[in-house]
This record gives C-alpha cells, structure tokens and sequence, in this order.
C-alpha cells in the first residue's frame, strides 16, 4: 500500500486493502490446491487397478470443466498414451474416454479430431489385442462426440482402415495386429458410431467386404475373429438393401467354400469316385509363422457359419 501524497498514515489504507488481500491469498491457496489435486490425478492414471484408473480420468473431467488446464491435460496425457507401461497407456484411454464428450475443448482448438490423432498412434504402435480394443471403442466414442466434423473424421478413419488391411509388411512390423486393429474399427463404425459412420461402411461395402478376406486368413487368431465381426457387421448392413442380395450371399459363399476345399480337398472330390485318397491329403500346416492353410480353413468355416 503506497503512502498517499502529503505523507500521511498508511494505516487506514492497509486496513482498507486487507480483505481484497485476504481473498487473494485463498484465491492462491485454491489454485495450488487445486494444482496438486490435478497432479495427483494424473498420476493415477498409471494404477495397476483399473478402478483408480478410471476414478481418477473422471476427477480429471470434472477438475477441467471447473477451471479449464487444457494443455496441462493434454501434455500429460500425450506421455501417458506414448508411454512404455501398459497400465499408464491404459489409464490414457480412461482419459480419452471421459474427455471427449466435455464442450469446452471447443475453446482451445482442439476435439474429436485432436483425441483421433492420438488414438490412432496408440493402435499404430501396440500389439496388445486388449489395449487394440479398448483405444477402438475409445475411438468409437469421439466420433460418436465429433458433430459436424463426424463425416470427415469417420472417412479418414475409415480409409486408413482399409489401407491396413491391405498393406504388405512384415509380420514383426505388426501387420496382424494392424489388420486386427482394422477389423474392429470397422466393426466400430458399422455398428456402434451412429447412422453416418453406418453410411460410410455402406458407401465403400465392395471395399470392406474385398479386404475383410484378408483378415480372415490372417495368422493371428485374433485378427481372424474380429474379421468374422466385421463380416457381421457387412451382413446387417447388406441385410438392410433392397436388392443384389442374391449375387452378394453367392459370391460370399463361394469365397468361403473356396478356402475351406482348399485345404481339405476331399470336400471338392466328395461326389467323385474316381477321386484318389493320395489327393485328398489335408496341406499340412505351413511353418516360420505365415498365414497357413489351415487358418484359411479356419477363418472360411467361420464365415460359412456367419452366412
């Protein structure tokens, strides 16, 4: 408090000004309090328990919707989704999941767009059919949350899935799980993320349905289970058309007969007698890891059973 001009008492001043004072240090102590709260928080994130994980992603909602700390948030949470520990990844999601439904990201410029770009490198990198699952269906729930850019996001989202199915890369390089990735945000957008997502499945089916028979050769057992996913979620939406269903169920079962004669044979030969039990001998299962002719079996047997 200045002395006031004349050289007066500064007393009277002082005394005047102390409750302004008084609410500014509380204002000060709420912050850091609040700070610490949130640092807290976000350090939970990493748990072992899935149930303090997830506790603590809702007090981080419910901490920014009161007073805001978006790029505190998201830095954190970019380290906590590109982390080395599954359980700090795990808790990332949790976050993603409870933020993307909160308006006020609107304000800093970021949204759906800003949660898919980090979700999409989390399924980039991991191998973890549980954690490839959970970031799909966290992926489901921003584009459910998107709006007006839903169209957009669901396209790109869409494309890159096919784009995966189809790319050739070594199996180190995480191809089946790439492809296994694929296969559930499909599924996702198929099913699960609204009538628009539905209608970008519809609009690209010839697309979806060609790659869906790469997955369902794949060596992961996984991949091939969520292909058959994806082969139901094509079924209902062919289901739903007027017409040409007749010559897509045909091309279907036939695509799947094809890989199931083609490993054993003798179900080709069935009606032949003159058929020789030398050539009807199964393929035997091919070694080093590749797609065998048994998990082409396997995968057709399972979209015979879905027609």
């Amino acid at each position: 408090v200045e002395r006031p001009a004349g050289g007066g008492s500064r007393a009277p001043l002082a005394r005047a000004a102390a409750p302004a004072v008084r609410s500014l240090a509380a204002a000060l102590a709420m912050v850091v309090s609040a700070a610490r709260d949130l640092d807290v928080s976000l350090q939970q994130l990493g748990h072992r328990s899935a149930s303090v994980r997830q506790g603590a992603a809702r007090r981080v909602r419910t901490m920014f919707e009161r007073a805001g700390s978006a790029l505190e948030i998201l830095r954190r949470l970019s380290e906590a989704l590109g982390s080395n520990d599954p359980a700090r990844r795990h808790g990332g999601l949790a976050l993603v999941n409870e933020l993307v439904d909160v308006n006020e990201w609107s304000r800093v410029g970021t949204g759906a767009a800003r949660f898919c770009r980090l979700l999409r490198a989390v399924l980039e990198r991991s191998t973890a059919p549980d954690e490839i699952a959970l970031a799909v269906r966290t992926l489901g729930h921003a584009l459910r949350s998107a709006g007006a850019a839903a169209t957009d996001a669901t396209d790109a989202e869409l494309s890159r899935a096919l784009e995966w199915l189809h790319a050739e890369m070594p199996a180190a390089a995480g191809r089946s799980h790439r492809r296994l990735s694929s296969c559930l945000i499909v599924t996702e957008l198929a099913m699960r993320s609204g009538p628009q997502a539905a209608s970008a499945v519809a609009a690209r089916l010839h697309e979806v349905t060609a790659a869906v028979w790469v997955a369902l050769q794949d060596p992961l057992s996984e991949t091939r289970i969520a292909a058959i996913g994806m082969l139901r979620s094509c079924l209902a939406i062919v289901s739903q058309r007027e017409g040409g269903l007749g010559a897509w169920y045909e091309a279907a079962l036939s695509r799947s007969l094809a890989g199931i004669q083609s490993y054993h044979p003798e179900a080709a030969a069935a009606d032949s007698p003159s058929s020789s039990a030398s050539s009807s001998a199964p393929r035997p299962i091919e070694e080093g890891g590749g797609s065998s002719g048994l998990d082409e079996a396997h995968g057709c047997l399972c979209a015979l059973s879905e027609l």
